[in-house]
């Protein structure tokens, strides 16, 4: 079999969630989305989605408890709608790999978001089907087969259900490789434990409240937040921060468990608080602060 190694171009590993999170994402050009729907409409003759199944939306992943023998799983980091875990090997030193997935509302949504990670490889031959090559994960799955050897993998990407998912080496040059297969098939069968949601049942998301102590202050000033969260997956949530506007701060939280706004630049500030739970889902609150010049 010829190996080609088949890499995402940056422009769409860049910009992953832009088919149907517009919101996460940096606005496009009119150039630039002309050729992202270029390169979805080559994909889509290449892969043939509308062939996919499509199975019954799940709760999501979590992905925060899998881990993998002989690895040490590291934190997990959930920004924009997107979770990732890194894996390190523990004494045996194994290669490391990386998990990233992403909870869609709908199943649509996931098969798009694989497409358009299938749509940014660089190479000019469609990816192997996983099927196809024993590692049968997702509705819709494929392998990125690497020029190192036999049997080195880049990645593996699929779509179950509502969740699309991708493992990546770090290097599929180094020995012993990780198994990627083993990875996914984990992976996908964690998705498929969750119990099928009705169709017309929203997606489990994590119930949130912010609020702030006050909402004028001069730049310099420390403003206490008031985050409330409630995870219907009975996880502990993770919390990122935007912090956007012409004002400038940052949010930290200390020993005594409390986030406090810290502000460093004055004018407006668009505080935003992404909560993501056990399984993946993610919801944003966002509050408008003044922020005076210093006195």
């Amino acid at each position: 079999m010829k190996r080609t190694r088949i890499t995402w171009s940056g422009i769409l590993v860049s910009a992953a969630l832009w088919t149907f999170c517009a919101a996460f994402a940096p606005a496009q050009e009119p150039a630039q989305e002309a050729g992202l729907d270029a390169q979805l409409a080559r994909a889509a003759e290449l892969y043939a989605p509308a062939e996919w199944p499509q199975s019954a939306r799940r709760a999501g992943l979590p992905l925060g408890e899998i881990d993998f023998p002989g690895y040490r799983g590291g934190p997990l980091r959930a920004a924009g709608g997107s979770i990732e875990r890194r894996y390190a090997g523990g004494e045996e030193e194994l290669p490391p790999f990386a998990v990233e997935a992403v909870v869609c509302e709908s199943v649509a949504e996931a098969q798009r978001l694989l497409l358009t990670w299938l749509a940014g490889l660089t190479s000019v031959d469609p990816a192997p089907r996983a099927l196809d090559l024993g590692v049968p994960v997702g509705d819709a799955g494929y392998v990125g087969l690497s020029a190192a050897g036999e049997g080195a993998v880049s990645w593996i990407a699929f779509a179950r259900a509502n969740v699309a998912v991708r493992v990546l080496a770090d290097d599929p040059r180094q020995t012993p490789r990780p198994d990627l297969a083993l990875v996914a098939r984990t992976l996908d069968e964690k998705i498929v434990l969750q119990a099928p949601l009705e169709p017309d049942a929203a997606l489990p998301r994590p119930e949130v409240r912010l609020a702030a102590e006050r909402l004028e202050c001069r730049a310099g000033e420390i403003i206490p937040l008031d985050l409330v969260t409630e995870d219907p997956g009975g996880g502990p949530c993770a919390v990122e921060w935007i912090v956007g506007g012409p004002g400038q701060g940052y949010v930290e939280r200390r020993e005594d468990g409390v986030w406090r706004l810290y502000t460093t630049g004055p004018g407006a500030i668009h505080l935003v608080a992404e909560v993501t739970g056990r399984f993946g889902t993610m919801t944003s609150r966002a509050i408008d602060l003044s922020s005076g010049a210093e006195r």
